[in-house]
Formats: structure tokens, sequence, C-alpha cells
């Protein structure tokens, strides 16, 4: 008798740790690096005037995973799509481009002693629009 209490405790204690442990959900390890819920309404309004859309004019396939990854960050974040395109065509326009790209030329920004893995982050006027490059 004493063994079946042993075994019947034994059960109750696996059920009720399946019971609690049922309810938590499992991230994988990419969303637990790039969490990218919703900021709080206050500060996204404000935000949102700064990343309405990316341009990425630059080729290759780094440049095109950096768009994406500021895609789908900035839409997580501002919890509203943010399209990527080709030119500047808003305010809040977030600029990815190589030196030599007639865009960043047309900035006038120094860009003689970046480096081959250097950038800058301004925010300048581009296409007469506000834009952060």
């Amino acid at each position: 008798m004493f063994e079946s209490v042993r075994a019947w405790k034994a059960v109750a204690a696996f059920l009720f740790l399946l019971a609690i442990a049922a309810p938590s959900h499992a991230e994988d390890g990419y969303r637990l690096w790039l969490r990218y819920d919703p900021i709080e309404s206050p500060l996204r309004q404000r935000y949102a005037a700064h990343a309405t859309e990316i341009v990425v004019d630059a080729p290759g396939a780094t440049a095109a995973a950096a768009g994406s990854e500021l895609e789908r960050g900035l839409s997580g974040l501002l919890a509203s799509p943010i399209q990527i395109r080709r030119r500047v065509g808003r305010d809040g326009a977030l600029l990815l481009a190589l030196a030599s790209s007639p865009q960043v030329r047309a900035l006038h920004l120094q860009t003689r002693n970046l480096g081959p893995d250097g950038f800058i982050i301004r925010t300048t006027r581009s296409n007469g629009r506000r834009a952060t490059r």
C-alpha cells in the first residue's frame, strides 16, 4: 500500500507540473534575441514620424537583409507596416545607401574617411524630404 500511495503522489506531482507548464509558450532563440513588441502609444506616435519608410539604395544581399530586418523590427515596434522603397518619397524616411549612391552624394556628407565598414547616421533632407541616413 505504501508503494501505491507513493506512485499516486508521483503521478499527481507530474500532472501538476504538466498543468502549470502547459500555458507557457516556447519562444525560439530569434524572438528572444530580437523582440519587436509594440512600444507604448505616446512614444510610438513620436517615433513613427521618424520612420515612415525604409529606402534601400544599395545592391546585394547584405543591404537587402538590413532593409528587411529594419522593416520587420520597425513594423513590430510601431505596430504599423513600414514600406521598403527605392527612393525617398516621404518625410521620416530611413535611407540605407552606399556613399557612392546618387541619393547620398546629393546630401554632400563627408564620407571620405569612413573606411570599408564605416557608416554615418544623420537626419537631413533628400528629394526635399526629411530623411535619416
